[in-house]
């Protein structure tokens, strides 16, 4: 579900997007909620970027790229994304043998990704909401972003450089945590996923033997 959607506006006119979202199992929350922000911010030498806060299944809390390099926003389950053939295999064959182990696995979060050209997509959330508030919320990115280029297109240099006299932006200083490796699951998720699929597989095992 998502919940709280707002988009505000910082003092140069860029947006400001925030929502909470709730969490399935397989998040880093467990069942819990999380905020979710979208912003631009410049660094240091002025360049602006894409900023997207919040904890997520691959990436770091803060994670920026270029915005001259954003190309739009796509939806996709987070199955697809997060779990190789051998772990979909593996839940199936579960979920086939029986359904309390089945629904433990089950992953229906769905993952907002921002595209860059020429790089890799910022993931950013892993939330527990139907297509329609998924949808409702890529489509409300889009539009929000595609003003933010106008501004940038209209006031910037070549290298989206904010000018000094144009009103305000935040600066960005990339934390340690947001480098992250992108061909890789993080540690905890994968250490979770794997004590889920030994809970079910121990529940299949007591069903078996006809001890529940």
């Amino acid at each position: 579900m998502i919940e709280s959607l707002t988009i505000t506006y910082d003092p140069a006119g860029f947006p400001i997007v925030r929502w909470v979202e709730k969490r399935g199992a397989h998040s880093p929350e467990a069942f819990g909620e999380a905020r979710v922000e979208c912003r631009i911010k410049r660094d240091g030498d002025r360049k602006l970027y894409f900023v997207a806060t919040g904890t997520k299944r691959r990436g770091g809390y803060v994670e920026a790229k270029p915005f001259q390099s954003l190309a739009g926003f796509k939806q996709d389950l987070a199955e697809r994304l997060f779990k190789s053939q051998a772990e979909l295999a593996l839940m199936q064959r579960l979920k086939s043998k029986m359904k309390l182990a089945g629904d433990l696995l089950d992953d229906g979060a769905r993952v907002i990704l921002a595209d860059f050209l020429g790089d890799h997509p910022i993931y950013i959330n892993c939330a527990e909401a139907s297509p329609v508030e998924i949808n409702h919320l890529v489509l409300e990115l889009d539009k929000a972003f595609a003003k933010a280029r106008k501004l940038a297109d209209d006031n910037c240099d070549h290298q989206y450089c904010w000018p000094l006299n144009k009103g305000e932006v935040e600066d960005f200083v990339p934390p340690e945590s947001s480098h992250v490796q992108h061909n890789a699951l993080p540690t905890a998720f994968a250490d979770g996923f794997m004590v889920l699929v030994i809970i079910a597989g121990g529940i299949w095992l007591f069903h078996y033997l006809g001890l529940f």
